[in-house]
């Protein structure tokens, strides 16, 4: 067999459906032996696979020639799952028959899905370069240009509308191009075939009212309804638009959430108080999840350095949709606030990790532990301890270590929290029956007395009793 193409060929979104599709065509017709679907992470001649990391079907079609009726499609359906090698699945087209195109559909989840293509050997009809692996790539579909898509969209058909929701998946149509056009918003607004052009014009793959959503952001300029968080203000809405091109895995999500934070930014000055709020504990991780996606955002210098900081700490150990880190982000956005705070404050001392710490010089007993169970010194004089088992587990999880304190034989040397009892015939103290907790049962069966009253001969009754005339002696 020979190898015809290899790699990762664009998608599309399927007009009138909800899957992708996938083009690759020839430069001279081909006989396909097989397909090899390459998972995420594999290493294929063309590099590293990107496939869809969940299982997900797709359909292929092949344009048959010669055919009746002329190019018809022949298909077939493959099961995608994840693994660490390469899946092979047999086309092997019939003697005779070549095709110059084939399309691949990819259903949900999949969004991507990196393949190589092979021919039979010896057929005279396949043409492979000698210095190339493939004779040829998927070929994009031409992109008109942005001033050309926004005088399309003032009168949308359906044509318009399926170029631009392709085009917004790209850096051809964005939402800032089309935030500055009133005409063009109040077209796509009030055109309901536009839903899954505005759809994807906002960064999201899906959203229940992505038209309401759109209306919403336009209205976030009108200082009449833009400062009041009521059901019926612009505000919520956008702040929920907000969250979903956070989680969304559009591939303009990130470029469309710092659209959105640019106008809600832009409310911080004018906003009443709890508005102001609101404001203030959103935009820092937001902000940090569109930057780590590659857009250009920084927050403004009026948020309150403290609160900026403390809600930037979170995304140092956090990750985006697509799996990036945010702590470089988060480091970014925050070092124009650390300046801002007094070199002393513990907050600046958190996040300049190069500034040295008084705590260094005098570790508190907190540090000591946590030096012991990192199995490292606190100080340069520190004496390097190897942490118990107990020490362990009462840092890294205490309520589990309080817990298991309640056994009646504690695991890995962590100390009893029962209380003390005593045992039988040990002298005895009033400290030694403080807080004794007797159930139902105890109780009824140390009841038993000589006169059935609770009292009688000396030793005999209730336990609360004999602790007192123990005592007494």
């Amino acid at each position: 067999m020979t190898l015809v193409y290899s790699g990762t060929p664009r998608t599309y979104p399927e007009q009138g459906g909800g899957g992708l599709l996938a083009a690759v065509r020839f430069s001279t017709p081909v006989r396909l032996a097989s397909v090899r679907v390459v998972p995420a992470g594999v290493v294929y001649p063309g590099g590293v696979g990107s496939t869809t990391p969940d299982p997900f079907p797709v359909d292929v079609y092949l344009n048959l020639s010669p055919s009746d009726p002329i190019n018809a499609l022949a298909r077939t359906s493959l099961s995608i799952e994840p693994g660490a090698h390469a899946l092979d699945f047999a086309l092997d087209m019939p003697e005779g028959t070549t095709t110059r195109l084939v399309v691949v559909r990819l259903h949900a989840p999949g969004r991507e899905i990196t393949l190589s293509l092979y021919a039979h050997a010896g057929e005279p009809d396949v043409v492979v370069a000698e210095d190339e692996v493939a004779v040829s790539e998927a070929t994009d579909l031409p992109i008109p240009p942005t001033a050309l898509l926004l005088s399309a969209l003032l009168s949308p058909s359906t044509q318009a509308l399926a170029t631009a929701q392709v085009a917004a998946r790209t850096a051809a149509l964005s939402l800032a191009d089309v935030l500055p056009r009133p005409d063009v918003l109040a077209a796509l607004v009030s055109t309901p075939a536009a839903e899954g052009a505005v759809t994807s014009l906002l960064g999201l793959e899906s959203h229940p009212d992505a038209r309401g959503a759109l209306a919403a952001l336009a209205r976030l300029s009108d200082p009449n309804t833009a400062a009041y968080p009521h059901t019926s203000a612009p505000l919520p809405a956008v702040l929920a638009l907000a969250r979903a091109q956070r989680d969304s895995a559009h591939p303009q999500a990130g470029a469309a959430l710092a659209t959105v934070l640019s106008h809600l930014s832009a409310l911080l000055d004018t906003a009443s108080k709890p508005v102001a709020s609101t404001l203030a504990a959103a935009l820092p991780q937001l902000a940090a999840h569109a930057l780590a996606r590659g857009a250009d955002i920084t927050l403004p210098r009026s948020l309150d350095p403290r609160s900026t900081l403390a809600a930037l700490v979170p995304l140092l150990a956090g990750v985006t949709s697509t799996g990036l880190s945010t702590a470089p982000a988060a480091a970014q956005l925050a070092r124009p606030f650390v300046g801002q705070l007094e070199p002393t404050d513990p907050l600046r001392l958190a996040w300049s990790s190069s500034t040295p710490s008084p705590a260094l010089a005098a570790p508190s007993s907190e540090a000591v532990r946590l030096a012991r169970a990192l199995d490292a010194p606190a100080a340069s004089s520190s004496v390097h301890f190897a942490p118990t088992a107990a020490e362990l587990v009462g840092l890294l999880a205490p309520v589990y270590a309080a817990t298991l304190g309640y056994a009646r034989e504690p695991p890995l040397g962590i100390p009893s929290t029962l209380p003390h009892v005593v045992a039988s015939g040990a002298a005895a103290s009033a400290s030694d029956y403080a807080g004794k907790v007797y159930s139902a049962h105890e109780f009824r069966r140390e009841r038993e007395t000589v006169s059935g009253l609770g009292v009688g001969a000396s030793g005999v009754g209730r336990k609360a009793s004999r602790h007192v005339d123990e005592f007494g002696r």
